[in-house]
């Protein structure tokens, strides 16, 4: 008897699929490290990472709502309280993409061996696949469990604890995207109705699966007054945008507008009202219009033309096949990235999706009546229908459609088998690819990316790695494609902010003046544009123009505490230059009452007060500061100044020395330890101090080098 060749062997083959794919992640990695979106958090990624570091700092209680479910958020929370950095996060979900290649494989040769190692090898380099995985998404994990439990579904026997265990992934998926509720749905009818020896199981599986979203729901619920809420407020949110009037307007409802207009006309349109103060100042709360965007959906499809429409337009944006994911332009990332730039068309067949959408389709059609007698590919079909649904019920884009791509690939690969010399399927297969897979098809969907859009945040990276140039050329074209095809945009581009930042950065106060000049003109009212613009003035030495534009400031902001706070501050030191030391006292005040943790705002107050000649209240401010803010070097000179007053000259080395410690180019506080120490009678490196301090343009200490150290 013959003995079997090694790769016969399913683990030795899935451990090659798994070197495959750690190879060219290496590989991907390797040429992403120059690119803008290295590294690069953007929108949702923001969102998942801040709530990851809180969990990381504070525990895993999250005290606030959820925006989105919360498990990826869990993840990241660990990721970061072991003490993973951002490229540290990057390799661990790169090692998931990896495992989940081999998974993948071990999945699927139960129902075709061929077509299990050519879909698994596929998506082992897939090149969105690892584009999303360098990224802070929760598709990283959503697609791990999504293959894990393919795993469990189709090569594991439906026992008890397999039963359970499908279950817990089950649970474990909803709380990572709540859209995968429609699975369980999908999967209880189908444990009744398909499999019959699973009917016991059912109870077990409801309870097991629906565990997890019950506990985040109970969650919030306490947190919201006894309000009962869902998983997360992006269901209703974004079914209300995918199923609305209006569906052009707000499926393409740009970043900046979220919170400028789109948020708070629905909550005037809601009736519903908040404080800032009485929240928590990183989120917008769209769970309190929850019920109110279900019912405005509901009211928007009763006329039967506006959810046919709407159908219509989202299946088509489904089933299309470019690749380029919300958040990104994807078609001009790739430039950054060879890996991408190989291995990703669009310029007129959009390719390497186009080669799997429609041959699946065209399989399951074909194939429909022989999928649902196989209870393998049954499952299999109701894992794609639970992956593409969303994305026809709610406004979701391509990135949350990925997961169904190792699907549509198996598919696929068994319709090239099958059908592979079938010149009639063959035709429709192409046929279907030049109606839906061109980029003149592509102007009929319905949610656009601008370009400018895509260069802003492509310039946003390359500032941030101190790429000032490129930055900037960005950030140009930016304002060249606005100006030339949408000029509207620049109302709401922030683009001039950006370019006035580099200008600060370049040292050029004056153009970066010019820049928030245009951003204002432009439609940009905002309280950050006039607050950033009397900055720079004050830096320039406009101190009347500084104060103008801090009280529009003042005018435009009404719910973020710590905003306002610092704008009272700019006015008190504003006001301090233009020697007017009752307003400044007053803005000072103003600043401490609007956000009591403002530790400069009390130790100005402390220092203004210590020059009025009131030193004892002045002490206590700047103790204040220094309890909220220990790192401010001019609360401890100050704080020494004062104990000097007081004849105290002991207490005052003290916070000399720290101040020195924060800032070691603190030329007066060199001058000042020197002749405290003088004063005590210890003039062991008194003469190094006044020589530095000397040496850095503190005047006075020349005369006293002359008198002590001559």
């Amino acid at each position: 008897m013959k003995k079997k060749f090694p790769v016969e062997n399913p683990l030795v083959i899935s451990l090659i699929i798994v070197v495959i794919a750690t190879l060219a992640r290496l590989l991907y990695f390797s040429l992403d490290k120059a690119s803008p979106l290295f590294l690069h958090p953007i929108l949702d990624e923001t969102e998942f990472l801040r709530i990851g570091k809180h969990i990381a700092e504070n525990g895993p209680f999250y005290p606030y709502h959820f925006l989105h479910p919360p498990l990826y958020s869990y993840f990241l929370g660990i990721l970061t309280a072991i003490g993973l950095s951002l490229k540290g996060i990057v390799i661990v979900q790169f090692m998931l993409g990896i495992l989940a290649s081999g998974i993948l494989y071990l999945a699927l040769i139960k129902i075709n061996k061929t077509a299990a190692l050519i879909t698994a090898l596929i998506w082992a380099i897939y090149p969105l696949e690892l584009f999303v995985e360098s990224k802070f998404l929760s598709e990283n994990l959503y697609i791990f469990l999504s293959i894990s439990l393919i795993y469990v579904l189709l090569q594991v026997k439906h026992k008890w604890l397999n039963i359970i265990l499908s279950a817990v992934i089950t649970g474990l998926l909803i709380i990572t995207k709540t859209q995968f509720l429609l699975f369980f749905i999908a999967w209880f009818f189908l444990l009744i109705f398909r499999f019959k020896e699973s009917r016991k199981y059912v109870l077990t599986f409801a309870a097991i699966g629906l565990l997890f979203p019950f506990f985040i729901v109970v969650h919030n619920y306490a947190k919201t007054d006894g309000k009962l809420i869902s998983v997360s407020s992006n269901g209703p949110m974004n079914l209300y945008i995918g199923n609305s009037n209006d569906i052009g307007e707000t499926l393409n409802i740009r970043p900046s507008k979220w919170s400028e207009e789109f948020f708070p006309s629905l909550y005037d349109e809601a009736g519903v009202q908040f404080f800032r103060n009485e929240t928590d100042p990183n989120e917008t709360y769209p769970y309190l219009i929850n019920s109110f965007l279900l019912k405005k959906t509901w009211n928007d499809n009763l006329k039967l033309g506006i959810p046919l429409k709407n159908i219509f337009l989202k299946t088509l944006a489904t089933f299309h096949a470019s690749e380029t994911p919300r958040n990104y332009d994807l078609y001009e990332y790739k430039k950054f990235n060879s890996y991408l730039n190989n291995s990703i068309s669009g310029k007129f067949i959009f390719f390497p999706l186009i080669l799997f959408m429609y041959a699946a389709l065209i399989y399951v059609f074909v194939k429909r009546k022989q999928i649902i007698r196989d209870n393998s590919l049954l499952v299999f079909l109701v894992l794609l229908i639970a992956h593409l649904l969303p994305s026809i019920l709610f406004f979701n884009a391509f990135r949350y459609r990925l997961t169904a791509v190792p699907i549509i690939i198996f598919f696929a690969i068994l319709f090239y088998q099958e059908f592979g010399k079938d010149f009639k399927k063959q035709t429709v297969h192409i046929v279907l690819i030049l109606l839906l897979g061109t980029s003149i098809s592509s102007g009929m969907l319905v949610q656009h990316i601008p370009k400018h859009e895509s260069y802003d945040t492509f310039a946003d990276g390359f500032l941030e790695k101190s790429k000032t140039k490129t930055a900037d050329k960005y950030y140009n074209k930016a304002l060249a494609i606005m100006e030339k095809e949408d000029p509207e945009a620049a109302e709401h581009s922030r683009t001039f902010e950006q370019k006035a930042l580099l200008a600060e950065k370049e040292g050029d106060y004056q153009k970066a003046i010019t820049y928030l000049d245009q951003a204002i003109e432009a439609g940009q009212n905002t309280m950050l544009n006039f607050y950033n613009r009397a900055s720079l003035k004050y830096k320039k030495g406009d101190f009347q123009g500084a104060l103008a534009d801090y009280t529009q400031a003042l005018q435009l902001e009404k719910f973020d505490l710590k905003k306002l706070s610092s704008t009272w501050y700019g006015m008190g030191i504003t006001h301090i230059k233009l020697q007017d030391y009752d307003a400044a006292m007053n803005d000072f005040t103003q600043a401490i009452i609007t956000d009591s943790s403002n530790g400069k705002a009390w130790a100005n107050r402390g220092i203004l007060k210590g020059q009025l000649g009131d030193f004892i209240n002045a002490l206590a401010d700047l103790n204040t500061s220094i309890d909220i803010e220990p790192g401010y070097d001019k609360a401890y000179c100050n704080r020494g100044i004062a104990y000097l007053t007081l004849g105290q000259p002991n207490q005052a080395l003290p916070d000399f020395n720290i101040a020195l410690e924060i800032n070691p180019n603190y030329a007066q506080v060199y001058f000042l330890r020197a002749m405290t120490n003088l004063d005590i009678g210890q003039k062991e490196g008194t003469c190094d101090d006044l020589r530095r301090a000397y040496q850095m343009g503190f005047q006075a200490a020349g005369q006293e080098i002359e008198k002590h150290c001559e």
